[in-house]
């Protein structure tokens, strides 16, 4: 199996002023959000964390390279803990690592909603 570069998960209805300070305590240190033009990225040693809203319409994106820095194996691992800290939210990551060339809307993804995951493609 080919090792991850990144992890990523989407969201909705996790606010900036929640996810830093979340992300912070995950990783045992103080995340400092520096803005970008669009969302915001921090770096912790050697992991970079970055958000982009609207990375996919309404779905903002939480992205963290290298996979291998990041304390969550995967996207599936990084997004059961947000389900779990933000249970209202919305969450989706995909069902497996995505691929130059393939078509974001063909493929399948997990996605958080009303307590429970469910299979969905993309615009599912």
């Amino acid at each position: 199996m080919t090792a991850l570069s990144d992890i990523e998960v989407y969201f909705q209805g996790i606010a900036d002023d929640a996810l830093s300070p979340w992300l912070g305590s995950a990783l045992g240190q103080p995340v400092a959000p520096r803005p970008r033009a669009s969302g915001w990225i921090a770096t912790l040693e050697t992991l970079t964390l970055r958000v982009i809203p609207k990375a996919q319409g309404a779905w903002s994106a939480l992205n963290l390279s290298p996979a291998a820095a990041s304390p969550w194996a995967n996207d599936e691992a990084l997004a059961k803990a947000l389900a779990q800290a933000f249970p209202s939210a919305r969450l989706r990551f995909a069902d497996a690592p995505w691929r130059e060339g393939e078509d974001l809307d063909a493929e399948r993804f997990q996605d958080w909603r009303a307590g429970s995951w469910h299979a969905v493609l993309w615009k599912g």
